[in-house]
């Protein structure tokens, strides 16, 4: 992270925002729809500026995004039903790999 210029930073984040926004309308069509796998395919590699996540940390984010208190603040901001929906789109999207 500390490599990238400030503009660069705000593109990874405006870009990491879009796949959110992305995902929240995913929701009707539930998690295993090809929109809600490829949105959750766009989340993973989004996740590459930062690490390459193993299967495990996706699903512990899964799990984080709902079970943490700030990220799932930060989540329910956005949508009440998009971190459930994530966590249940990246368990699908894992067993997939």
């Amino acid at each position: 992270w500390g490599s990238y210029t400030d503009e660069k930073k705000k593109q990874i984040m405006e870009e990491g925002n879009r796949i959110y926004l992305d995902l929240v309308k995913t929701i009707p069509a539930g998690p295993e729809s090809t929109e809600a796998q490829n949105g959750i395919a766009r989340w993973h590699q989004h996740m590459r500026y930062f690490y390459d996540p193993t299967q495990e940390i996706m699903l512990g984010l899964g799990e984080g995004y709902n079970e943490d208190p700030e990220f799932r603040a930060f989540f329910d901001r956005i949508h009440p039903e998009l971190a459930p929906h994530m966590r249940e789109a990246i368990k699908i999207y894992v067993q997939n790999l």
